[in-house]
């Protein structure tokens, strides 16, 4: 048997469950990868960004900690 889930929900309760985690542990800084469960759409980081109103930084090619700032450089095709 075969159960399909559409991706939208799974991602949903993926970003929920990474949100209750978030707000245990209280991180610096969350680091999530572009290829994920939400079908290579880059759609977990920034939905988990919004949910838990914390800034964002997309396509990150250099991350840099200088004291209590994250610096993010990204590239870009443009």
């Amino acid at each position: 048997m075969k159960v399909l889930v559409p991706i939208k929900r799974v991602v949903d309760d993926y970003v929920k469950i990474l949100n209750e985690v978030v707000k245990r542990e209280e991180p610096g800084l969350v680091i999530l990868g572009k290829q994920s469960i939400d079908g290579d759409n880059n759609q977990t980081g920034q939905m988990l960004a919004t949910v838990s109103g914390t800034p964002q930084g997309t396509f990150a090619s250099e991350v840099k900690i200088e004291g209590s700032e994250v610096i993010v450089a990204i590239n870009s095709d443009q």
